[in-house]
């Protein structure tokens, strides 16, 4: 298995929780799971772009006419991963920080990044 198939599962956790608590009304927790996605995607450029696509509906769903500009950018600029393989390690994707800008990594998170790396030497 590759890094993007030993991830998706954590990925889909962390978007069915965004997704359940959007359902409640909750969309600050809901965007903060997003991002949580993101923090674990972004070493898969196909489950780096999918958290930018939700991040980019929760936007238009909540009418955030800057993050949905902003996640247009990110999609476009996370499809250049593929050829540059860089990433800002526990960036959160949200268009309110550089994409740039690096990020320290919740230890949670940081701890199935790095189970995920190791199931998939």
């Amino acid at each position: 298995m590759n890094f993007s198939q030993t991830i998706k599962p954590f990925v889909t956790n962390e978007v069915n929780l965004a997704t359940q608590y959007f359902a409640k009304g909750e969309h600050t927790l809901a965007f903060h799971h997003l991002e949580r996605a993101h923090v674990l995607a972004q070493q898969s450029p196909s489950q780096h772009l999918r958290t930018h696509v939700h991040m980019f509906w929760w936007a238009l769903r909540t009418f955030s006419p800057k993050e949905a500009f902003g996640q247009v950018i990110r999609m476009l600029g996370s499809m250049t991963q593929v050829i540059t393989g860089y990433f800002p390690p526990g960036n959160t994707g949200g268009s309110d920080i550089s994409p740039f800008k690096e990020l320290p990594i919740p230890e949670d998170l940081l701890k199935v990044i790095n189970r995920a790396k190791a199931d998939t030497l």
